[in-house]
């Protein structure tokens, strides 16, 4: 069975009706814009062009028209975005939401006031002809919108629902029409509910628009479907005349009864006349259509006869097996084919389709099977369902079977048959598994290997397997790429490479069976990086000429043994070259062999002829002085016999008579049974070092006194620069005034102020040319007011004497000045700044003022002036002098023997001196800035500095290397500091340049120097420790003998009274040397005290601690320990250091206890800034504190009838000197002493 459907419409059709609906969407969108813009621009134009002159289109309806014709112009099309139908609903959401707010406020009485957001002045008119004060949103209006709005959403339903919101579309249609027809013919009923506010004219015409553009957007869907005809123009012209022609009839007949022209029974008889006439042809135009959809029927009847037969002979002849199940029935149709799978088959035709399945269906597969057919009645036209499954054929084999089904009988939109295609896959099926199992195998072999194997395809030029996944391992992700595409693979590979790997792939089709090649490149991996790969391919496949088509090959990433057979080239280079740059040469001396082997700059130093490559040791040594050779013999040979390292310095006289002096270094190779084999080693050219020690140490004492000249020199600047500020201090001081009143304020300013009028004249014309004003002011203008400052400025008594003076004779200058002055005066727009004059006042004194004139114009007329005057006598004084100063310091500068530079605030230097041109050979007008000259090792730091300075203010202090005349460069010593005014800003930088090249390196020869002595001092400690515990054993062993000849010896030896003072002393003997041992470690511990760990401490606990250690010796000595830890009780530091340092401090003082009275000691703490404070203090006897240096020296004593070793002293202080703490001494023989040590805090 075929379902019955709707006859098919032309392309032509739907592309007219889609046209037309999106020009009407179009139209009914401009209308409400057109209404809104003549709103604003003129409003009463706007009422004369609507029909009727009376409603006008509500403000908040034009919004709404607006937003409706957005939506339907986003869904125009069937595959609009999802976000456009987003957009789209949420738009006719709003506009019926309004619609439905509006019917709610009628309903419910209450008015919300939406009509009144726009145009609120436009909308009030005609109350006593409608229920309302305003033009709102009329009832059918809001009805509209709530409709209109609901069809554009549901736009897309499915086409057996969608029909029902068409309908809602023509009852749109129908209220746009009546309103229409009612102002046409002019009856209100038709556009208006009751006393509402009717729907206006253009109302109606948007609501008609737009349902139409609705419906003719999708003209295939719905009721549309069924509308359509034909032929596009047809179906718009008789949808139109059906439309128009009864409205333009009934317009004309009514106008004609209007005009007298025709009576009203003729234009009823004439108007029913065309009706009738229209209806007639309409209806054999639909009639026409209906004979010709009957035949459209008849032939395709013919054709679904003619198609089933022509499907009956494919369907028998068919390689796969086809099915129709009836779902009502549960009973199947089979094709003639499947008898060679079930045998009869009328059989399994006779039987329900279910129970046939779990006759025949293998058990496992049952299952999901029916399952399966469950399924099938929920099925729509275009779904589809997969499955496989085995099945038992009619000689009970297992077979495969693969098959597909699909609606075959629809109706009303519900699934009633269903066509099953089913394959035959068991050998397929058989092969598959076959071919998994050899995958599985190669799989294993692939995976087990480290390497990446791929297959390539070189006729096609793509990559057809990968056992790794190569591309994630290079940080790609695997949605940005495909193995297989040669064109992302080419972007991966580096461009040269790219070149070579083409050539190399077209020379393979060439390749031998077996023959294996490999090539090198890079890749680029996901950061940029080129990763090195090599790869090895042999021919995997030929193709029927022969050549190679595909290849198999491995790949290994060599990136690393890349990179560090690049970075061995690099740092034979760099050797290479830093010895030219440190002038140092190396060699290798075969001892064995007698072969010395020279680097390049070895043989620049010695002067060897560079053609000649193997040296002998007598080569060298014939550069030798006699005196250095016999050195060189002795110390050589000793170090070949007895060390692993040779170092040196000699002297070498070279053919042209030229002397050297060389550092030699050397490490000795030796074999296993000691014999020096090879000598490798380092020369050093030292002569220049040798020769500028000298130099260095006459410098630093020139230098030395240059920097005391400059900081004198600074320490004037600082005075004049504190003098200068002082007194512009003072004179802000005396210009802050009272401003109470104007009066106040004139007669208490600090300024002298006054007033000019004019005499004789009322005004000066601002027309007249300048110099003739000027003159007309110095002859008419007179001192009308004035302070007693200005008064005082110019040595009268007060105010009074001055005013009446006049002008002329007020400002004393020469004529000439005097009218230039005014003539600037006036070409300023009468008003004078900040103008400097030396004037002589009437007691024939000099003064400088500074003053500031502005006149008073009106209407073109100069009618009167006010001034202003300072004496700025003072500060012109001392400008002078700090010009004098400046002189002074600019000559002091040009002779220092540094480099002496200003700079603008913002870096840009503007002064070098004298130095600085002697020390780069430049010229004044080549404008070198000092930073360019630096070293570009040094650069990035030293522009880092400075460019801090200048956003800080701070200080600018750095050591940098500096170019000079020669090209070579010196260390040199930079400091800049701001210059500053009164207010803080900083108005230059004053920078310096001290060369301390020499002591620049005397400083790196002392750092290898002290690090040699440390590493002297180091080998000291462990020989003394190695030698104190090697000795504790001998030492013990002659102990322990002592005690077994004590025990062995008869009673008549041990009461001999020599042999008891020979053992006696022999013990105290023992006794010493293991003193001696145990302080050897003590100190040895003490100079290493900085290893042991930090940690927090109480005073008291430590204290308690050390008490408990020697507690006989207090008891013994009646001691009194008196403490104070209460203003600091806890320290950072390491505990047994601590307990060492308290242990010798009071040991020390009830050692050396004054024998009148009884030991007391005093033990408290505190902080002082950074520091804390530990102050042992005794009264025991005290010493003489000339000697302070020797009681902290190791092994003396200050007392030497005590007993003791001398080193306790020596170890606090070594404990303490090596924790970055100081200890200070206070004593007095007879009184006692106070031992004060000074930790740091917080040092964990």
């Amino acid at each position: 069975m075929v379902e019955k459907k709707s006859i098919p419409i032309t392309d032509l059709t739907a592309i007219v009706l889609l046209r037309l609906g999106k020009a009407f969407c179009l139209i009914g969108t401009v209308i409400p814009v057109l209404i809104l813009i003549g709103r604003l621009i003129d409003y009463p134009f706007v009422v004369s062009l609507t029909p009727g002159k009376l409603i006008v289109m509500n403000p908040l309806s034009s919004i709404c028209f607006i937003l409706v014709g957005i939506a339907i112009w986003l869904v125009w099309d069937v595959n609009a975005p999802q976000k456009n139908r987003r957009r789209s609903k949420t738009l006719v959401i709003i506009v019926s939401f309004i619609g439905f707010l509006k019917l709610l406020s009628l309903f419910i009485g209450l008015d919300l006031g939406l009509d009144l957001v726009l145009f609120k002045e436009q909308l009030n008119f005609h109350k006593e002809l409608f229920n309302t004060s305003y033009n709102e949103m009329a009832p059918n209006t809001a009805l509209s919108f709530l409709l209109l709005g609901i069809t554009i959403w549901r736009i897309d339903y499915n086409d057996s629902k969608v029909k029902y919101f068409q309908y809602i579309n023509y009852f749109i249609i129908l209220i746009a029409l009546l309103s229409l027809y009612g102002y046409i013919y002019g009856v209100k009923n038709l556009y208006g509910v009751f006393h509402r506010v009717p729907m206006s004219f253009y109302s109606g015409l948007c609501f008609l628009l737009f349902s139409i553009s609705v419906l003719f957007i999708r003209p295939m869907k719905g009721s549309m479907a069924i509308l359509v005809g034909e032929n596009p123009a047809e179906v718009v012209l008789l949808r139109f005349l059906a439309f128009v022609l009864p409205l333009i009839f009934g317009w004309l007949k009514i106008q004609g009864e209007r005009l007298d022209l025709v009576e009203k029974e003729l234009g009823t008889a004439v108007l029913a006349v065309l009706t009738y006439v229209i209806s007639m042809l309409l209806i054999a135009r639909k009639s026409s259509v209906q004979y010709r959809l009957r035949k459209a029927r008849k032939k395709i009847v013919d054709l679904i006869e003619e198609d089933n037969k022509r499907l009956k002979r494919i369907l028998d002849n068919s390689p796969t097996y086809i099915s129709i199940y009836d779902l009502e029935s549960g009973f199947v149709v089979y094709s003639n084919n499947t008898t060679s799978i079930f045998g009869n088959r009328e059989k399994v035709t006779s039987i329900p389709f279910e129970d046939l399945l779990k006759s025949i269906i293998h058990p496992d597969d049952l299952e999901k099977m029916l399952d399966k057919f469950k399924r099938y009645s929920s099925y729509k036209e275009d779904e589809a369902g997969q499955i496989e499954f085995r099945m038992i054929d009619k000689d009970g084999k297992l077979r495969w079977f693969y098959s597909r089904a699909i609606p075959f009988k629809i109706d009303n939109g519900k699934t009633r048959q269903i066509l099953i295609n089913a394959m035959d896959f068991t050998n397929f099926k058989k092969a598959e598994q076959e071919l998994q199992e050899q995958k599985k195998f190669i799989g294993k072999v692939v995976s087990a290997s480290p390497n990446v194997i791929y297959i390539f395809d070189i006729k096609n030029r793509q990559s057809n397997f990968f056992s790794k996944n190569f591309f994630e391992s290079l940080g790609y992700s695997k949605n940005k790429f495909n193995p297989s595409d040669i064109n992302f693979l080419s972007t991966l590979i580096y461009p040269r490479d790219l070149v070579r790997l083409q050539k190399y792939f077209l020379d393979f089709v060439y390749a031998r069976s077996f023959e294996v090649r490999d090539i090198e490149y890079r890749v680029k991996d996901a950061k940029g990086n080129w990763r090195w790969i090599y790869s090895r391919e042999t021919a995997f496949a030929r193709d029927e000429d022969g050549l190679v088509s595909q290849v198999v090959g491995v790949l290994q990433d060599i990136t690393s043994r890349k990179r560090a057979e690049e970075a061995l080239k690099y740092r034979e280079l760099q050797l290479v070259e830093a010895q030219k740059i440190a002038r140092v040469g190396s060699y290798e001396w075969n001892v064995i062999k007698n072969e010395i082997v020279y680097t390049e700059e070895a043989y620049r130093i010695f002067g060897f002829p560079i053609e000649k490559k193997i040296f002998t040791i007598e080569d060298f040594k014939a550069l030798l002085s006699n005196e250095d050779l016999i050195k060189y013999e002795i110390n050589m040979s000793i170090a070949l016999q007895e060390s692993d390292n040779y170092e040196g310095e000699f002297r070498i006289y070279l053919a042209d008579k030229t002397q050297k002096t060389i550092l030699n270094k050397a490490k000795i190779e030796k074999n296993g049974n000691g014999k020096a084999i090879k000598v490798f080693g380092t020369i050093m050219d030292i002569t220049t070092h040798k020769r500028d020690q000298e130099k260095l140490r006459q410098k630093n004492e020139e230098l030395f006194h240059a920097y005391v000249q400059l900081q004198a020199t600074q320490r004037e600047l600082s005075i004049a620069n504190q003098e200068l500020e002082t007194k512009v201090v003072e004179q802000g001081a005396e210009l802050s005034g009272s401003e109470e009143r104007y009066r106040s304020f004139i007669s208490n300013s600090s300024e002298g102020i006054y007033r000019y009028e004019f005499k004789g004249i009322d005004h000066v014309d601002t027309f007249l040319p300048a110099e003739v004003q000027a003159r007309l002011i110095l002859k008419h203008a007179y001192i009308a007011e004035a302070n007693d400052m200005m008064a005082w400025m110019h040595g009268f008594d007060s105010a009074e004497e001055l005013i009446g003076v006049g002008l002329t004779k007020f400002i004393i200058l020469p004529e000439a000045e005097k009218v230039e002055m005014l003539k600037n005066f006036i070409l300023s727009s009468y008003r004078l700044s900040d103008i400097q004059t030396p004037e002589v006042d009437k007691n024939g004194k000099l003064n400088y003022y500074l003053s500031n004139i502005s006149g008073v114009v009106k209407q073109g007329k100069l009618l009167r002036g006010w001034g202003t005057q300072n004496n700025v006598t003072q500060k012109v004084l001392t400008m002078e002098a700090l010009k004098i100063s400046e002189e002074k310091y600019r000559f002091l500068a040009e002779n220092v023997p540094e480099i002496f530079w200003t700079a603008d605030p913002d870096g840009t230097v503007d002064y070098h001196n004298k130095r600085w041109y002697e020390y780069t050979k430049s010229k004044k007008a080549d404008s070198l800035e000092w930073i360019s000259m630096v070293h570009p090792d040094d650069y990035p730091e030293v522009e880092k500095l400075w460019n801090e300075s200048m956003q800080t203010g701070k200080e600018f202090n750095a050591q940098y290397r500096l170019k000079g005349a020669g090209q070579d460069y010196r260390w040199n010593l930079g400091k800049a500091s701001p210059l500053r005014d009164n207010e803080g800003k900083i108005v230059k930088w004053i920078g310096t340049s001290v060369d301390i090249h020499e002591g620049k390196m005397l400083s790196q020869t002392l750092a290898e120097k002290n690090e040699e002595l440390t590493r002297i001092n180091n080998d000291l400690d462990n020989f003394i420790y190695t030698a104190s515990h090697d000795l504790k054993v001998p030492i013990t062993n002659i102990e322990g003998l002592l005690y077994i000849l004590l025990e062995e010896m008869g009673e008549v030896c041990r009461s001999d009274k020599d042999v008891n003072e020979i053992l006696l002393r022999m013990n105290i003997s023992v006794n010493k040397f293991k003193k001696v041992i145990t302080d050897l470690t003590e100190i040895t511990r003490a100079q290493k005290s900085n290893d042991d760990e930090v940690v927090e401490n109480e005073f008291s606990e430590v204290l308690d601690e050390v008490l408990l250690i020697i507690k006989d010796l207090t008891d013994t000595t009646g001691t009194t320990i008196l403490t104070d830890f209460s203003e600091c009780s806890t320290i950072y530091f390491s505990e047994r250091n601590l307990k060492s340092i308290l242990y010798n401090l009071i040991c020390n003082a009830i050692k050396f206890a004054s024998p009148e009275r009884a030991p007391e000691i005093k033990i408290t703490s505190s902080c002082v800034n950074d520091m804390i404070l530990l102050r042992v203090e005794d009264n025991g006897a005290g010493f003489d504190i000339s000697q302070i240096d020797k009681a902290f020296s190791m092994f003396k004593k200050l007392h030497s009838h005590k007993e003791g070793s001398g080193i306790g002293l020596y170890i606090v202080k070594r404990i303490v000197t090596n924790a970055g703490g100081k200890i200070e001494v206070e004593s007095e023989k007879g009184k006692g002493s106070v031992f004060k040590i000074y930790l740091k805090r917080n040092t964990q």
